[in-house]
């Protein structure tokens, strides 16, 4: 229920849907909620609840995070860090693209040279 909330029901794919009930469910739970100090992921000690939840505390727990996440830190499995990285290659190349002319498009200009 969080999930659709959260979401205001816009997660139409059914997989993405039931990757975000399954992670809500394994992060926002009796024992996470009652539990200082409680471990988020299966790296230990990477994403916990602070037992000082004063502001300072938190945005330095937060810096301390890594820029990329690890997959399992998300609860998802390894593999998806290498999905991720050959999309995010794709990308990049696919914009970079776009910065080189293609000959076919330019060759006029080439004749007037």
């Amino acid at each position: 229920m969080v999930a659709d909330c959260n979401y205001g029901g816009r997660v139409t794919d059914q997989y993405d849907r039931r990757l975000l009930s399954s992670l809500l469910a394994r992060l926002v739970n009796r024992e996470s909620a009652g539990t200082s100090g409680f471990d988020l992921s299966e790296l230990k000690g990477l994403h916990i609840i602070p037992k000082n939840l004063d502001r300072a505390n938190v945005l330095e727990i937060i810096k301390r995070m890594p820029f990329v996440p690890e997959p399992e830190g998300l609860g998802l499995a390894p593999n998806s860090a290498i999905v991720r990285d050959a999309r995010d290659s794709r990308r990049l190349l696919q914009v970079s693209k776009t910065f080189y002319p293609s000959k076919k498009r330019h060759h006029h200009l080439l004749s007037f040279a």
